[in-house]
C-alpha cells in the first residue's frame, strides 16, 4: 500500500509559509512533495506559536483525557464575557499541527479583526516512523494504521469546553479544514449538523458513500479546491494507491446540495476570487447552488491550483484568504 504525505511537511527552522515565498507540493519550497511515504520526509517541530492564548489546561476528562487543546486556543483582546463570540476551530492536515496550520492560514490576525474565539486543535500521532498527526475522518484520509480515535467525539468535547469557559454564540460555530482536516470538517458536518453552522474544506471531501452522511439538519458547506490538485484529485478517486475513492469536489458540493435540500444547481455566480498568490489574475471561478432553503453550498475552484495553494495572508488591496473564510462563514450563521 503506498501511502501519501498531504500537507506541510515544514522544516523545524522554516516554519514561516508565506503566501509569496513558500510553495506547494508540486515542486516548491516549505511543501511536501506530492506522493511521498510518511516516512520520507521529515515534519517540522510542533512549536506552540500561540499568540495571547488563554486557559488554565482542558478538562482532563473524557473525550480530552489526554489531549489538551487551550495552549492553541486564542482569545481575540476584544473579547467581552457580556457578549457572546463566535467559534472558530481549525483542523489541520495529515503530517502538519494546529500551529503549523495556523502558520500557514494565518486566522489570528482574523481573530482579533473579527472578535471571535478560535481554536487549532492537534491530531493523534500516527504509527508512522515520524508519528505525524491525523484526523479520523472519512474511509478515503487518513487513519492509515486503524487507530480509530474518536475525534468526532474530541472536537464536540473542545467545543462543549470552551462553551464552558467564554460567552459563545451557538449560531456561530464555524470549521475550517484542509486536506485531512477538511476530510474531518466534512466528518462533522455529517455527524455534528446540530452543533457547527458552517464548514470551510480546503482540499478535502465527504464521504463517497453517503449513507455515511446523515446529518440532523441543514449545514452551510463551503469547498474550496485547486483543479491541479495531485494530492487529492479534484475529480475524485483514490488519495493512495489501492485506497478507497473519495467523491472529488463536484460530487461533495452535489451531495451537500440534496442534504440541504436545494433545488437549483451549481452554476457559476460571475464572482472571481485570487487566493493563490503564484497563480495571474483572478483565478479561483466562484459556484454555489441555488434554491437552498437553509444552508448554503458553494465551490471555489482555483483554477490551476495544487493541494497546498499560495494563499494570500498578507493585507492589502486584495482580501486575505482568512479574510474571505470568515467572510463567508459569518454571512451564513444558524437560523
Amino acid at each position: 500500500m503506498r501511502r501519501i504525505v498531504l500537507v506541510l511537511a515544514l522544516s523545524p527552522l522554516v516554519i514561516g509559509c508565506s503566501s509569496h515565498s513558500a510553495t506547494t507540493g508540486d515542486g516548491s519550497q516549505n511543501g511536501p512533495s506530492d506522493g511521498a511515504s510518511p516516512g520520507d520526509q521529515a515534519v517540522g517541530s510542533d512549536l506552540a506559536l500561540v499568540d495571547g492564548a488563554v486557559g488554565d489546561g482542558s478538562a482532563d476528562t473524557g473525550a480530552l483525557a489526554g489531549r489538551p487543546y487551550t495552549m492553541n486556543l486564542h482569545v481575540p483582546p476584544s473579547y467581552n464575557a457580556n457578549t457572546a463570540a463566535p467559534l472558530l476551530i481549525m483542523l489541520h492536515g495529515y503530517t502538519a499541527s494546529g500551529p503549523i496550520e495556523e502558520n500557514y492560514f494565518q486566522l489570528t490576525p482574523v481573530s482579533d479583526a473579527h472578535g471571535f474565539l478560535y481554536v487549532y486543535p492537534d491530531g493523534t500521532p500516527d504509527q508512522s516512523p515520524n508519528h505525524y498527526r491525523f484526523w479520523n475522518a472519512t474511509d478515503a484520509c487518513c487513519d492509515f494504521y486503524g487507530a480509530k480515535p474518536d475525534d468526532v467525539g474530541y472536537i464536540d468535547a473542545i467545543v462543549s469546553d470552551v462553551e464552558a469557559k467564554y460567552n459563545v454564540d451557538r449560531k456561530r460555530i464555524f470549521l475550517v479544514g484542509h486536506s485531512n482536516g477538511a476530510f474531518m470538517a466534512h466528518r462533522l458536518a455529517c455527524d455534528s449538523a446540530d452543533r457547527f453552522a458552517g464548514i470551510v474544506a480546503l482540499a478535502g471531501d465527504t464521504w463517497k458513500d453517503q449513507s455515511h452522511c446523515q446529518p440532523s439538519g441543514p449545514i452551510s458547506v463551503l469547498e474550496v479546491q485547486g483543479n491541479a490538485d495531485a494530492t487529492v484529485p479534484y475529480g475524485g478517486g483514490p488519495i493512495y494507491t489501492g485506497g478507497p475513492p473519495a467523491p472529488g469536489a463536484v460530487e461533495t458540493v452535489g451531495d451537500w446540495a440534496k442534504l440541504n435540500h436545494c433545488t437549483g444547481t451549481l452554476a457559476a455566480t460571475g464572482q472571481t476570487l485570487d487566493l493563490d498568490s503564484n497563480l495571474a489574475g483572478s483565478e479561483t471561478q466562484v459556484s454555489a447552488y441555488a434554491g437552498c432553503p437553509t444552508g448554503a453550498v458553494e465551490l471555489w475552484t482555483i483554477n490551476g491550483g495544487s493541494h497546498i495553494p499560495a494563499l494570500r495572508t498578507t493585507p492589502g488591496t486584495i482580501p486575505t484568504w482568512g479574510e474571505l473564510v470568515y467572510g463567508w462563514l459569518s454571512a451564513h450563521p444558524k437560523p
